[in-house]
């Protein structure tokens, strides 16, 4: 509940100094795109197996 929204911020913060080159244009660099997809894709996904998952009981709550 604290780190992943905690690493969320800190990615979204990171993002434009990483995405900026030598010559200071934005979107040289694909990778932090790229590495933006992968992080929506695995949030997704863990929102699709949060809403469609099994149901259980945890530390016998």
């Amino acid at each position: 509940m604290i780190l992943g929204p905690s690493a969320v911020f800190l990615f979204l913060m990171v993002v434009p100094l990483l995405d900026r080159g030598a010559d200071r244009k934005p979107g040289k660099q694909g990778w932090v795109g790229w590495l933006g997809v992968v992080l929506g894709i695995i949030i997704v996904g863990l929102w699709v197996y949060g809403v469609f998952g099994e149901a259980r009981e945890h530390i016998g709550m």
